[in-house]
């Protein structure tokens, strides 16, 4: 199973300096959009005013061991107004829109201290093949980093704010056409599944680490089979990524509808596998 979150081996950075000099990758193509279904999004599960919270067994490599830890998941739709870009406090807003909101939360310990990461991702209801808004930040005994990505007039603005010697605070744009390695637990959810099925993309890595510095995206395909876990017995399609450079990525989703996520693995350490899942309101007493 390759875990829910990356960059440089997903391994959660220490506070020692990197030493590894960046790799030349070769320039990242532009395809045609994946092939998704919008009866995923456009299902009225989505409407029940409920979240869908999954909880992963999980496992990480930091300081050179694999770490072990739950990972928490929760998806569900919200309204946003496009004066604030974020969740609207009023329906009678007339700049309203619906995305799908995916938060990602670890906390793994270590025998030093432990490393917190938490990701909001935001994607259109209607083009949940394309990252809208992406917040994440890490927090750990030597510092913290925020990170930021959102779209507007057509630009993909990336900012950070990082404890990291080199990186500061800065901000950058990036290519508009890629996807990212962190959106594909919620957007290959929506795949138009069927065996064989493969496609070619521009991928950038996972944003989930105490890093800003972000690599370029590599060119990335992705492949369709079937697939059953002997663990659980549940059908399930299997989704293998492909990259010129980076970690190898396979997903497993059931094959009835919502396509939960029942199992990833990631050839550099990282791992996931669905433990529980649930629809709730999380956010009630």
């Amino acid at each position: 199973m390759i875990h829910i979150l990356a960059s440089l081996s997903f391994c959660l950075l220490a506070c020692a300096p990197a030493t590894d000099q960046p790799k030349k990758t070769p320039p990242p193509i532009s395809p045609p959009s994946l092939p998704l279904r919008s009866s995923f999004t456009t299902n009225a599960l989505w409407d029940d005013g409920l979240a869908e919270v999954a909880t992963y067994s999980s496992t990480r490599t930091i300081y050179g061991a694999p770490r072990h830890f739950e990972y928490t998941m929760v998806t569900v739709k919200e309204d946003f107004n496009r004066e604030y870009d974020v969740k609207t406090d009023s329906y009678s807003r007339h700049d309203l829109f619906t995305v799908l909101k995916v938060n990602l939360f670890a906390r793994i310990p270590t025998e030093n201290y432990p490393y917190h990461f938490l990701t909001s991702m935001f994607l259109r209801r209607e083009d949940v093949g394309r990252l809208h808004k992406l917040t994440t930040s890490s927090q750990e005994w030597c510092g913290n980093t925020f990170k930021n990505m959102g779209r507007s007039a057509g630009l993909l603005r990336y900012s950070w704010d990082s404890y990291w010697d080199g990186e500061g605070v800065g901000s950058t744009n990036l290519d508009t056409t890629a996807l990212f390695e962190d959106q594909l637990f919620v957007t290959l959810r929506a795949l138009d599944f069927r065996e064989g099925l493969t496609h070619s993309f521009a991928l950038y890595p996972s944003m989930i680490t105490s890093r800003a510095t972000l690599a370029q995206p590599r060119n990335a395909s992705l492949s369709v089979t079937t697939d059953s876990l002997a663990v659980t017995s549940v059908a399930t399609w299997r989704v293998t990524v492909t990259q010129s450079e980076g970690p190898l990525l396979e997903f497993w989703f059931a094959k009835d509808f919502p396509h939960v996520l029942h199992r990833y693995v990631a050839s550099d350490g990282r791992s996931m596998m669905l433990s529980s899942i649930r629809r709730a309101a999380y956010w009630q007493n």
